[in-house]
């Protein structure tokens, strides 16, 4: 009987990850793929500078495209034995990026590796274990929208469309006098 629980919640927990897996917490010119160690040495190859950070517990990782565009990154992913189905990329297939996104707060995400090969100091490192974490919730003073804002952050209303629609259908029918 214990072995059909543990066999249950393994399968909530993959599908609470596959659920979040599409819904990378950075919409800015970056390319992710599933959280395995193969995948993580595979970015290490192609990201460069980019930071490689990890997603809602692991369920994902994706880096920034930083001095190449996201087509030349999923390329070069591909290239170094990504699946077909395994890279998904956000962002211009175009525009490259100059820096690192700061990681979410809300994402529950952590850098995973970061490394500096631009040869332009001497801080050449490799980091393989997180150097910043995040998690928890953010707030502001001022609300603005970017194009780098995740597509869910958006607070969630407690009154549907459709209930609106129907409330005023019904206001309507008795102020004109129709009844039901």
């Amino acid at each position: 009987m214990s072995t059909s629980v543990s066999s249950a919640s393994a399968a909530s927990s993959s599908t609470a990850c596959a659920a979040q897996l599409y819904n990378q917490p950075n919409q800015d010119n970056t390319c992710a793929m599933p959280y395995t160690k193969d995948h993580i040495s595979i970015m290490e190859k192609c990201c460069g500078d980019a930071q490689i950070v990890s997603y809602y517990d692991n369920c994902g990782i994706y880096c920034v495209a930083i001095d190449q565009s996201t087509d030349a990154l999923s390329k070069c992913l591909f290239k170094e034995g990504a699946g077909d189905a395994d890279v998904f990329c956000s962002g211009s297939k175009k525009v490259t990026k100059t820096e690192d996104a700061k990681v979410p707060a809300t994402a529950q995400a952590s850098v995973v590796s970061s490394k500096d090969d631009d040869k332009k100091d001497d801080d050449d490192e490799s980091s393989s274990t997180g150097t910043s974490t995040a998690t928890g919730t953010a707030s502001s003073a001022d609300s603005s929208s970017t194009e780098t804002d995740a597509p869910s952050s958006a607070a969630k209303s407690g009154i549907s469309t459709m209930g609106v629609a129907i409330g005023a259908l019904l206001f309507s029918s008795f102020a004109f006098g129709f009844q039901l």
